[in-house]
This record gives C-alpha cells, sequence and structure tokens, in this order.
C-alpha cells in the first residue's frame, strides 16, 4: 500500500515491496525449518501449465501487444532496467515464498484445522482446498477465475508431493513465464 501511494501514476516504489517481502521472510526464517523446500522438475511442469491457463483466455481473444508503461519507458535506462529486475526478483521469488506459506502452508492446512501446524503436508480435503484457492482467486482482482485454478493446482501438487517447495517451484514458474511475457512479448498487461 505504501509503494502505490507513494507512486502516483506508476508504481517506481515496487522495490519496497521486494524489500518489505524479504525482510519479513528473512525474520521468520526460523519458523520454516521444518517445512521441506525441495521440488521436483513436476513443479516447474505445472507452473508452465498453469502459465498456459493464466494466458489463453487474452491469446483466445487477439489481446496484443500493449507497451511498456509511458512512466517506466520514458525512464532513463538504468532506473527503468533496475525497476523491472526489482519486478521479476519479486515476482519470482518472493511471491511464490510469500504467497505459498499463507496459502498452501497456511490457509489450506487452517481449514482442515485450528492447530494447523500438526495437518500433514499430505492430507486432502476438498474445501481447505476450494476455500484457499478461491481466497488467492479473489487476492488477485479481474483474473480471480485464473488464480483460482492455479491456487488449485499449487495446493495439488503440494499434497501430492508432500512438500511446499513443489508449490513454490510451481507459482515460481508461472510468474517467470508471465515476466517474460510481459517484457520479451511486449505484453505489460500481465504486471
Amino acid at each position: 500500500m505504501i509503494s502505490g501511494a507513494l507512486s502516483g501514476g506508476f508504481e517506481w516504489f515496487y522495490g519496497l515491496r521486494v524489500v518489505a517481502g524479504g525482510v519479513a521472510l528473512w525474520m521468520f526464517r526460523y519458523q520454516y525449518k521444518n517445512i521441506d523446500w525441495s521440488w521436483s522438475w513436476l513443479a516447474p511442469a505445472a507452473g508452465a501449465a498453469v502459465y498456459a491457463i493464466w494466458v489463453a483466455p487474452d491469446w483466445l481473444a487477439g489481446r496484443g501487444e500493449e507497451k511498456m508503461p509511458g512512466g517506466l519507458a520514458q525512464a532513463p535506462e538504468w532506473p527503468r532496467w533496475g525497476w523491472i529486475a526489482l519486478r521479476a526478483i519479486g515476482g519470482t521469488v518472493v511471491i511464490p515464498l510469500v504467497e505459498e506459506l499463507a496459502f498452501r502452508g497456511y490457509l489450506y492446512r487452517r481449514f482442515v484445522r485450528g492447530e494447523f501446524d500438526n495437518v500433514p503436508w499430505t492430507f486432502f480435503r476438498w474445501t481447505a482446498l476450494a476455500g484457499s484457492s478461491v481466497l488467492f482467486g479473489l487476492m488477485h482482482g479481474d483474473r480471480w477465475i485464473a488464480a483460482s485454478i492455479a491456487g488449485a493446482a499449487y495446493a495439488g501438487l503440494v499434497v501430492w508431493r508432500g512438500r511446499l517447495g513443489d508449490g513454490v517451484a510451481a507459482h515460481a514458474a508461472t510468474n517467470f513465464l508471465l515476466a517474460l511475457t510481459a517484457v520479451l512479448g511486449q505484453q505489460w498487461y500481465w504486471w
């Protein structure tokens, strides 16, 4: 909220989000010591499938290029590429960690039982999957349907593989592909 309020038309202070998320993760790092952060190659494949679901409606509708936002395009080269780098790092590293801890690590298991730490990663319950996925989706605004499907895919992967690392890796792969599409494909509406 602070970065948005300070930015006016273009969110120049997006890096504050990355720093805040990184600091929070660092401060609570000892709380995550029992989480299995390993992942299989199935995770990036699932992330690529989620990416396809995420972008399919726009591609099917024929939505074309959207140029770089004016404020960013008019900036000198080093601040522009610095902002793009921070946005990519935030999207592929910080956001997947924060959101997977919140939605799959906490909320999914909280829907199962109040003492969520005692819920095994492999425990499956439809209501937990649906509830945590829809709330994840609603956090993504007008992309809520695709985001709900993404949340269900990430949760399903975590439950199936039994480790949060697979959900994080899948989420990171999706966001990495969206970043590439935004920057290289000139489809800036993804950001």
